[in-house]
């Protein structure tokens, strides 16, 4: 009796003479009819596989095909991911780099390619998911055919996932009875910006050689570049009556590059004997340009009294005091939804940060199988590298006032300048921020290797309903991060103009917030 998801229950007789092997072919199908006419949607081959083996697994886990899906969104895995049972993500300017299975942190949720584990080598912002955890967007969608998503740990499984463990499997060319060729082209566009067009462009061949289809591959690349633009404000609450002593405005521009190769080949002589060796790699780089604009309290939140220092001496430059005679940032008449900072700094910042990373992924391994018993082998190597460097110009002015009023919209405040020497809007006078006008650069490098070697022995007890399981599990982790050196040049001259990009920038939310000036990060290179 054969019984496989999406099919109608086939039954066969066989018989056999002692010391010869009986052989059955068996067609899956279904009895022929007539009907009206009628649109059909049918599952696709490794969807019903993946079904088949949710059904058959012995514990809490969801097996879900990509055939049955389609192209991923932007080659980005996390993005199909998320919309699986129990899986949330993890989002890092604007793009999901990192999963949690059962709420579960992405650095308690492991996620393996082939039951490898991804080598997790990542600095700088792209960090703030923690160390331990691989970032789901580096794996080209092309790769993988299945996900599997354990809820619940077999003792087979490795021990790093206290939520869970996502196996992303990759393709081979023993999965479909014919030559399979797949290949997508597209054009991206940003249309809130405006942003150039950019590319995207995918294969995959999957192909079994020989009279006997002994031997297989399955051969995968993609390339991904996309152009997205990120308005965000920010202000900060550090006082329980919702007194606002920071305002930020970041207007950041990512190009972001996904791309890889994958080859898989295997030998498959019979039905017990199946070894294979595969080689991955994938290069992921984001090019971030942002420009920022912030004002910050400069006296720990305390309250002005202008009978102390009288308002008109504190907008002709003389700094607020409270009535205890501390230095004062904050106007009194201050409400939960309207602030006034006064003599605060008011910062411009153009900056970049490059980063790349190279993941390569090596595996030699096989299945053996006697009767009832299944031996599994397998050996890996999966070495990861990650470069960070944030740099760029910073110039901050002191002595201006600004109010923040929240009491229309708390999303979206109204940012007022009360006084200072010069606006703080585009046509400002960079000769006036002498607090500090530096040139900074921090690099971050990375490098994580994951080696292991695993025998996996499985013996069914059939007919009884009992499977007993052993082996063994070896598996070695280095990770290498390098600050570096860290330098910050001060500006002591007095040209401070010369670092104006001479244009406006970008007034965020469509031009709902006023431009600010652009700087020219380069000039100061």
């Amino acid at each position: 009796i054969v019984r496989y998801t999406g099919f109608p229950e086939s039954i066969h007789t066989a018989s056999v003479t002692e010391g010869t092997v009986a052989r059955i072919d068996v067609n899956l199908g279904s009895e022929v009819q007539t009907l009206e006419t009628f649109t059909i949607t049918a599952a696709k081959e490794g969807n019903a596989v993946s079904i088949t083996r949710q059904r058959n697994a012995p514990n809490v886990v969801n097996v879900v095909s990509l055939d049955a899906y389609g192209n991923v969104a932007d080659s980005n895995m996390g993005t199909f991911m998320e919309k699986l049972p129990g899986v949330g993500a993890l989002y890092l300017e604007g793009d999901i780099t990192g999963i949690m299975l059962r709420g579960s942190p992405p650095n308690q949720s492991m996620v393996a390619i082939d039951g490898t584990r991804m080598a997790a080598a990542v600095a700088g912002s792209g960090a703030a998911q923690g160390d331990r955890a691989p970032a789901i967007d580096r794996i080209p969608s092309e790769f993988i055919k299945e996900i599997e998503i354990n809820k619940a740990l077999t003792p087979d499984m490795p021990a790093d996932g206290l939520g869970g463990s996502a196996n992303l499997i990759t393709k081979s060319g023993f999965d479909f009875r014919d030559r399979v060729i797949s290949y997508r082209t597209a054009i991206i566009h940003n249309t809130y910006r405006g942003k150039d067009f950019t590319p995207s462009a995918g294969f995959t061949l999957m192909d079994t050689l020989g009279a006997d289809r002994k031997f297989a591959i399955a051969l995968s690349g993609s390339y991904t570049e996309t152009v997205n633009t990120r308005d965000r404000m920010e202000t900060t609450f550090n006082e329980v009556d919702r007194r606002q002593t920071l305002a930020r405005l970041l207007d950041d521009t990512y190009t972001r590059v996904r791309a890889g190769v994958g080859l898989k080949v295997e030998y498959q002589p019979d039905d017990s004997l199946n070894v294979y060796a595969s080689a991955y790699y994938s290069f992921f780089s984001n090019d971030t340009i942002r420009n920022n604009s912030q004002v910050n309290d400069t006296a720990t939140r305390r309250i002005a009294d202008y009978n102390i220092v009288s308002r008109a001496a504190i907008e002709a430059g003389a700094v607020p005091r409270t009535t205890s005679g501390l230095t004062a940032s904050v106007a009194p008449g201050y409400t939960d939804t309207f602030t006034e900072m006064l003599n605060a700094d008011f910062q411009l910042q153009s900056a970049i940060e490059p980063r790349r990373n190279h993941q390569y992924n090596y595996t030699i391994g096989g299945t053996r199988k006697w009767d009832r018993t299944e031996l599994k082998a397998k050996m890996t190597y999966n070495p990861a590298t990650f470069t960070n460097e944030f740099q760029g110009l910073t110039m901050v002015m002191r002595g201006v006032g600004v109010s923040i009023d929240s009491s229309r919209d708390q999303q979206r405040p109204v940012f007022t300048q009360t006084y200072g020497r010069t606006t703080i809007l585009h046509g400002t006078d960079l000769s006036q921020y002498t607090q500090q006008t530096q040139l900074f650069r921090q690099p971050r490098d990375v490098e994580e290797t994951i080696s292991g070697a695993s025998l996996d022995l499985k013996h069914s007890f059939h007919p009884l309903p009992l499977l007993a399981r052993a082996g063994l599990d070896f598996r070695e982790q280095d990770r290498t991060s390098d600050t570096g050196y860290n330098p910050i040049w001060n500006f002591v001259g007095t040209d401070r103009q010369q670092f104006s990009a001479g244009r406006p920038a970008y007034g965020l939310f469509n031009g709902r917030y006023p431009a600010r000036e652009q700087l020219s990060y380069q000039t100061a290179l």
